[in-house]
């Protein structure tokens, strides 16, 4: 996989930027050069600890995403897939569409509602959201989550669904 511009945010509120090549959305870790591909130091990142993962155009981000843009058109053109508004436990809110939503998975990919904002995608991690809307319908997080719901057979740690193997340790899943 060519190298690729992530920001990683985890639940903490820590923000790690730089590059990845192995990023795959049913695996549970993954690792990133901090700054960039040229970089020394790398971090290996569990899934589970994070909120997001920002695929971006630059590692610079754009300091102005937030104010209102006046030139930006009423009606977006359409995109295909789900709608999505998501609320995640810090409490920000991203909009866009998934073509990847399902609840058995770690999490989705989402492409943001704004072309243009600095994110290309977002993958977006079930366990950091407070809140989901799915074509304009409340998905009931709870209830999915006790339903997909997997242990590790050794540390007894919740997992996420998608895995078939625990993180920390290795061992085998089990329901």
């Amino acid at each position: 996989m060519a190298e690729v511009k992530v920001v990683v945010r985890e639940r903490s509120g820590k923000m790690i930027k730089g590059t990845t090549g192995d990023f795959v959305p049913s695996r549970a870790v993954f690792h990133v050069s901090v700054g960039g591909g040229a970089s020394t130091e790398v971090k290996e990142i569990i899934v589970d600890n994070l909120k997001a993962v920002f695929f971006v155009k630059s590692l610079e981000g754009r300091p102005d995403a937030h104010l209102s843009r006046p030139g930006l058109p009423k009606r977006l053109p359409p995109v295909p897939g789900k709608k999505i508004r998501v609320i995640f436990f810090d409490g920000e809110e991203i909009r866009g569409f998934s073509n990847s939503f399902r609840l058995n998975r770690p999490g989705f990919f989402l492409t943001p509602a704004d072309p243009l904002s600095n994110n290309e995608r977002v993958f977006v991690v079930f366990s950091a959201i407070a809140e989901l809307e799915v074509d304009n319908k409340i998905i009931d997080l709870e209830a999915a989550r006790l339903m997909l719901q997997r242990k590790c057979s050794t540390c007894n740690r919740d997992m996420s669904a998608g895995w078939l193997f625990c993180p920390y340790d290795g061992s085998k899943l089990r329901r």
